[in-house]
């Protein structure tokens, strides 16, 4: 059998943590609890979807 270096499991675990609370920052940026996202770049974005599902409910000839 191959044996793992050791701190090999523990690094693991600290390389996923960080991503992890990378990930939740950039969406607490983007996404602020109790106001939404429509502060910053939100209406567009939201516009922008408007636009796309009327495109498809757009009945086809």
């Amino acid at each position: 059998m191959i044996s793992e270096p050791k701190g090999s499991v523990a690094l693991e675990y600290v390389m996923t943590l960080v991503v992890g609370v990378v990930f939740l920052c950039c969406w607490l940026g983007v996404f602020t609890p109790g106001v939404g996202y429509t502060e910053k770049v939100g209406r567009k974005l939201v516009a922008y979807f408007q636009r796309v599902l009327v495109g498809l409910s757009l009945p086809i000839p």
